[in-house]
């Protein structure tokens, strides 16, 4: 916890008291089995005992505003349900811990970040005492390119990792611990019965603290699940049902982590940009589906780049229309998925572009 977010706003001062805080810096031999986040985030904080159990987490992101799902009214809610919480694991430590227990769980084959093949060498040089210290945004991308290299499967919880409820079409308060304020109608959230209003206590059995406790309920659950939802209404408890429709996950945008560098640069070998259908009207481009603008091709001196791309002639400017003759995904967020998932190191790809209004085919190996 960073002590200057006490002396910025006095009402965390009393809170701050009632934990022993403590700031990590750097993640190098981290035990990831404990220490589970999003490494996408600017900023997580951990609520845990001496022994080790988390309670919750705070901190979230769904975009490139890092900031606009965190609020000092939301951390203060989650240090005081924490709090709370500690208090009922010292009456009845055994009936906390088992609604604690889904609250870590090895998701990894890999237990620390210098573990994972493609991080070796990733690393920033600490300031003091010689260490070295990952960056943390690469990690999903070191992992993701690690099992694509073993032949591993890439499951969707890996690519739209820690999604927001507003998937399912629940919007939470970021100034709550995880209250609703808006449902969308016809959602998954509106056929379980959920309301504007309704303060989730519990999901999937597991202690809410704030909308990050959400998200990693929903990382963790399988498509189809039904996850039970104890939520606090008009002075009273309800259980409700909230099910998971087939691929709900995929609706969500994942083109701001930075993975997206290391699937187009380190893979596909360049990055690109869709165009809109005004830029297409524009340039001609007279394709049904989408096209996309070749915005950089990997440059000769990064080291982890596929230079294949721009050896076999892709420009800055090109515009993709097909790979292997086949449309493009329609949106960023699913060619990505496409890179991650369906292609392999090595794999042949024949690329059409539009060049100057003319077509031009390019083929190469991905990386």
């Amino acid at each position: 916890m960073d002590g200057q977010l006490a002396r910025r706003d006095k009402k965390f001062a009393p809170l701050l008291d009632q934990f022993v805080c403590v700031r990590l810096v750097e993640c190098y031999g981290l035990d990831r089995s404990l220490f589970q986040f999003d490494s996408s985030l600017t900023m997580v904080s951990f609520f845990m005992n001496a022994d080790g159990q988390v309670y919750g987490r705070y901190g979230s992101r769904a975009g490139q505003d890092d900031a606009e799902l965190v609020s000092a009214e939301g951390l203060r809610a989650a240090m005081q349900g924490a709090l709370a919480l500690h208090r009922l694991w010292q009456q009845d430590r055994k009936a906390v811990e088992a609604k604690l227990a889904g609250k870590t769980a090895k998701e990894s084959p890999w237990s620390r970040y210098e573990d994972i093949p493609l991080m070796k060498g990733r690393v920033m040089p600490a300031i003091r005492d010689n260490h070295k210290c990952y960056h943390c945004h690469w990690v999903q991308g070191g992992e993701i390119l690690s099992r694509r290299k073993e032949g591993r499967e890439i499951p969707d919880q890996w690519l739209w990792m820690y999604p927001v409820p507003d998937l399912l079409g629940m919007r939470l308060d970021p100034q709550t611990r995880a209250t609703v304020a808006s449902v969308e109608r016809g959602s998954a959230a509106d056929k379980a019965g959920i309301q504007k209003g309704d303060e989730i206590l519990e999901l999937d059995s597991q202690p809410i603290l704030s909308l990050a406790d959400v998200q990693w309920v929903l990382h963790r659950a399988d498509d189809g699940r039904r996850l039970p939802v104890l939520v606090h209404r008009s002075g009273g408890k309800q259980t409700l049902q909230l099910e998971l429709p087939q691929g709900w996950r995929r609706r969500g945008d994942i083109s701001w982590r930075p993975i997206e560098w290391m699937l187009r640069g380190e893979v596909l070998g360049f990055h690109m940009k869709r165009m809109n259908d005004r830029e297409k009207r524009r340039h001609h481009v007279d394709v049904d589906g989408p096209a996309y603008w070749i915005e950089r091709v990997a440059p000769a001196w990064n080291k982890n780049a596929n230079h294949a791309a721009r050896k076999a002639g892709l420009k800055k400017g090109d515009i993709l229309i097909a790979i292997d003759d086949q449309p493009l995904p329609a949106t960023m967020s699913l060619f990505l998925a496409w890179i991650a998932q369906e292609t392999r190191p090595g794999q042949k790809i024949r690329v059409t572009v539009l060049r100057q209004g003319r077509r031009q085919e390019f083929s190469y190996a991905l990386k």
